[in-house]
């Protein structure tokens, strides 16, 4: 058991919540990649990351051809996966930029190191407002470090930051 869940109807909802947030992970993926490719950056790709936690991620290279490789990687996150309580259901999402090899130049996830980091998994409502606080948050943090730190975008990443 899993909460109140077998392990079958635990999978059957992560599933079903892949269904809704996948798709828009892999939009705000494939933005953030269009936009580094417009601003000059290069090996830009984009992929489904689901091998061992459900994510979308991408891959570039930096333009001055310095050899530094950036990963961004979009995370559907399991609290299950993550070590939480005895039979958890919580959930939650998170990103992270690193360079290549993991050294995490930034990571967003809400409420990260706090007792209210994940959300249960059973309600809609509180998966959506999560997602939304986590779009808030990436929308926050880019507004302040992609237009400055990476080669100065004149244009924001993120097209779903411009309806916050």
């Amino acid at each position: 058991m899993t909460g109140d869940l077998t392990i079958e109807q635990y999978n059957a909802r992560l599933e079903q919540l892949w269904e809704i947030y996948g798709p828009k992970m892999k939009a705000l993926t494939e933005e953030t990649a269009a936009t580094l490719r417009d601003a000059g950056y290069v090996g830009v790709e984009c992929f489904d990351n689901s091998d061992e936690e459900y994510g979308w991620s991408a891959w570039w290279e930096h333009p001055n051809d310095d050899g530094i490789n950036l990963d961004l990687n979009f995370q559907f996150v399991e609290e299950k996966v993550r070590g939480g309580d005895e039979d958890p259901v919580g959930v939650t999402f998170a990103l992270s930029v690193a360079f290549n090899g993991g050294f995490i130049l930034a990571q967003i996830s809400p409420f990260n190191f706090s007792d209210d980091w994940v959300v249960d998994m059973r309600d809609d409502d509180v998966v959506q407002a999560r997602w939304e606080e986590f779009v808030g948050a990436i929308c926050d943090w880019a507004d302040y470090h992609m237009v400055t730190d990476l080669k100065d975008i004149e244009v924001h990443p993120l097209k779903e930051c411009d309806d916050k």
